[in-house]
């Protein structure tokens, strides 16, 4: 069985007002992996407030 690593440090955090992300990555083989982008309704709703002023 190989050795588990842990994605403690190795993430980036993408995020925005307008919705989350995250792309995590293994420092032994450089391979990644990117979480799909999940809208924040409040942060969308207040940019279309905002664009309404």
């Amino acid at each position: 069985m190989s050795t588990m690593l842990q994605f403690v440090a190795n993430y980036d955090d993408l995020s925005t007002d307008k919705g989350y992300q995250f792309k995590f990555h293994c420092d032994k083989c450089r391979n990644g992996y990117m979480s799909r982008f999940q809208p924040n309704a409040i942060g969308i709703a207040g940019g279309l407030l905002q664009a309404a002023k």
